[in-house]
């Protein structure tokens, strides 16, 4: 059976589910170090405040919460527009190897209307138990092209 992966924009409603994840991914090894309570809220405020620079996105897999995103997006005059960065994506254990963290830089990559996209290589990312300064991050993600100073560049 192919279960529908939805990619749901945080909103106000959606706060306690979003502190839940963010604080379940800064506590694993993908981090260097856990976030104080503050900035896990400040996030989310700034999340519901504006989203020109900053959106996040919680994941769906059959109904049921597996997962969250944090897109940040700046001008960039290197790439001559809007640059996004992928600065965070976790997928729950019980939920990981069925296609959400691929199918989230897809789901960026398409949506967001800018010139270049990267996925922070910078400690933020973890999927099936990878951290992004270990070489099987690019075992997640074949189909990306470069893997260069910890930063993955998506073409």
């Amino acid at each position: 059976m192919n279960c529908p992966i939805v990619f749901k924009k945080a909103t106000l409603e959606d706060e306690g589910e979003y502190l839940r994840l963010s604080k379940l991914f800064y506590a694993t090894d993908a981090v260097l170090s856990p976030l104080p309570e503050e900035f896990h809220k400040n996030i989310f405020k700034e999340i519901c405040r504006s989203s020109a620079y900053l959106e996040a996105f919680l994941f769906s897999f059959a109904g049921e919460i597996a997962g969250y995103g944090l897109v940040s997006k700046r001008f960039s005059t290197e790439a001559g527009g809007l640059e996004c960065w992928v600065e965070d994506l976790f997928v729950l254990p019980e939920f990981r190897g069925k296609g959400i963290g691929g199918a989230f830089l897809d789901f960026v990559k398409k949506s967001k209307n800018q010139k270049k996209h990267r996925l922070n290589g910078g400690g933020s990312v973890v999927t099936h138990g990878a951290a992004p300064d270990r070489p099987d991050i690019l075992l997640l993600f074949p189909w990306m092209s470069s893997f260069i100073h910890g930063d993955i560049t998506l073409r």
